[in-house]
């Protein structure tokens, strides 16, 4: 597959599309994702939400990283019940890394809306800029879990 990015801007095509890739992850999701990220996970019977509650069913390992605040803790424990989710202060834009080769990020986000844009990057993007990128979550991670 060539390397491919998008920038998708219309909030109905963002969940259309992150709706459709979901039933595409098969390991992993990792996350770093602002303070508004997690209401934006776990809105009732939203498509995203449902999306992301059978990827826990199938088995997918979520994993999100978050400013967790006394605004968005009840949307923490939420998303609790899907992923793994860990505090770290003054996280700014979104990003996250779907089965170590594609790459989302969202440079803003609302409460309990779809972010306002999305940068997909599909698969070959072992060269440039992606593999730091996804060695940082990953590392970021791991350094936020002790």
């Amino acid at each position: 597959m060539e390397e491919k990015t998008e920038v998708l801007y219309d909030p109905n095509e963002i969940v259309r599309r992150t709706v459709e890739q979901s039933n595409n992850i098969k390991f992993t999701i990792d996350s770093c994702i602002d303070l508004n990220g997690p209401s934006m996970l776990v809105i009732p019977n939203h498509p995203v939400t449902t999306s992301f509650i059978d990827m826990k069913n199938r088995g997918v390992k979520m994993r999100f990283i978050t400013e967790i605040t006394k605004d968005n803790i009840k949307y923490c424990r939420q998303l609790m019940k899907i992923g793994e989710i860990r505090h770290l202060e003054d996280v700014k834009g979104n990003m996250g890394v779907v089965d170590g080769d594609t790459y989302y990020a969202s440079a803003t986000s609302t409460e309990s809306g779809p972010p306002p844009q999305l940068i997909v990057q599909l698969k070959q993007l072992w060269i440039s800029i992606s593999i730091s990128l996804i060695c940082f979550g990953t590392r970021l991670y791991l350094l936020n879990r002790e």
